[in-house]
């Protein structure tokens, strides 16, 4: 943008120019005066500057939209102004109070009185607030001579709802109306008196060991398909079990049982024996076949070589050892067939069988 002037015409020569600058408007070529705003004096002429005013610069007075108060101009102080914009705020410093109604003023840190409300690590700072009775002296509320009531008039009953889940009353609890039908559950009751004897709903009384029972203590019993029975018991305390009838087939537990005394064993022998002596080579060789009747059975080693004993499919590797051993003998209690087998030649053996 290019300096330039306003030439007045006059009749030979120009005295005065006007300071304008020179611009392109659309097509046409315009010059713009440049204004300077002045005060009554010579010297008082605001700038517009590219850098922080000096104390010799001279400011505009510029009035607030609202007018004046009570006939006397309202002025802004563009400090006062600039606090508001950046949200940090001097009441105390401004120029006139604030106006009725309401006024945001942002973020507002009070000095005191506050207190943290925060329990834990964090601060929460709050305002303290005090609740007082609306009387004469204005007593504080919520102390144990004069705490927080929820009814208007501080003796009405107000009643009380456990919001679904349970209710936790420390002392007495008084009902003033009988319980509603249905359950209600009131958690654990102790019953300081009631109704006594045989024909009492209410279960109580006590009973010392070897005395008569007082009062309708819990007895333990059983019923015997139509009646209700107690269980007795001797002079002694002792429970006792009468059996009635025999026990029936099969496997009975009847608990722990103890004996005072035990039978000798009866003697179980043979009616008839029988005896033979069989030579047992590497293969499984039979020694004595099957006998249902058997009670018992003895092999005896006859060599030094080792026989081993089982069924039908015994090896050197499986079978029962009998040492090679002159003499060396062997009880088997069984029914069933007595293999034997060597690992290398052949061993005679004797038996003894005996049967019933």
């Amino acid at each position: 943008m290019a300096n330039s002037f306003i030439g007045v015409d006059e009749p030979t020569t120009i005295d005065k120019r006007v300071d304008t600058e020179q611009l392109t408007v659309g097509a046409n070529i315009v010059e713009r005066e440049r204004v300077q705003v002045a005060g009554a004096a010579a010297a008082e002429i605001a700038r517009v500057v590219g850098a922080d005013p000096t104390t010799t610069d001279m400011g505009l007075v510029v009035r607030d939209v609202r007018g004046s108060a009570s006939g006397v101009p309202v002025f802004s102080d563009p400090i006062d102004r600039a606090l508001r914009d950046m949200g940090k705020i001097d009441i105390a410093g401004f120029d006139v109070p604030l106006p009725a109604g309401t006024n945001n003023i942002g973020d507002v840190d009070i000095a005191s009185p506050k207190e943290d409300a925060d329990t834990g690590a964090g601060t929460r700072e709050a305002i303290p607030v005090i609740l007082v009775k609306k009387a004469a002296g204005a007593p504080d509320l919520g102390t144990a001579a004069d705490p927080v009531r929820v009814d208007p008039t501080g003796t009405t009953p107000q009643p009380v709802t456990d919001g679904g889940g349970s209710l936790t009353v420390d002392g007495a609890v008084s009902l003033a109306a009988a319980l509603p039908a249905g359950t209600n559950n009131i958690g654990d009751v102790d019953i300081a008196s009631g109704p006594t004897g045989a024909s009492a709903l209410q279960v109580q009384g006590a009973g010392a060991a070897g005395g008569a029972p007082v009062g309708n203590p819990v007895l333990v019993g059983g019923t015997d398909g139509t009646n209700v029975q107690r269980v007795k018991v001797d002079a002694a305390g002792e429970l006792q079990v009468d059996v009635v009838g025999p026990l029936p087939a099969g496997t009975n537990n009847i608990g722990d049982v103890d004996v005072l005394t035990v039978p000798h064993a009866a003697k179980v022998v043979g009616a008839a024996i029988a005896s033979g002596q069989v030579s047992v080579g590497t293969t499984a060789t039979q020694i004595v076949a099957a006998n249902t009747s058997r009670i018992r059975l003895l092999i005896v080693q006859h060599g030094t070589t080792d026989v081993y004993l089982g069924g039908s499919t015994v090896s050197t590797t499986t079978g029962l050892l009998l040492a090679g051993t002159k003499g060396n003998q062997i009880v088997l209690r069984t029914t069933a067939a007595v293999y034997g087998i060597v690992g290398a030649g052949a061993q005679t053996v004797s038996f003894i069988e005996e049967t019933a």
